[in-house]
């Protein structure tokens, strides 16, 4: 009976790892797709900080810092689960 129980609770742990892992792989996927688009969109003179991260159902939504020039403002990526990606900005 205790075999069970450990057994049980490996299995637990190895699936709790495994989502981990995929969803940390579509962040980064999110990430990457994001701050190319930003790079695109203000080229020249630009920094831009990784503020948040959120999983939303099958969207990532990332959240950055971006400077460019004087200019400072918080710009939001939604990237869906077929690569499909939203950009607006407080500016």
């Amino acid at each position: 009976m205790n075999t069970k129980l450990v057994s049980s609770l490996g299995a637990a742990i190895i699936i709790t790892l495994l989502s981990t892992g995929a969803s940390a792989s579509r962040n980064n996927e999110a990430v990457t797709a994001c701050k190319s688009h930003v790079q695109e969109l203000y080229k020249g003179d630009l920094r831009s900080k990784l503020k948040k991260t959120k999983n939303r159902r099958n969207v990532t939504e990332v959240i950055m810092k971006i400077s460019t020039g004087d200019k400072r403002f918080i710009g939001t990526c939604k990237v869906d689960s077929d690569g499909k990606l939203e950009y607006s900005t407080n500016e």
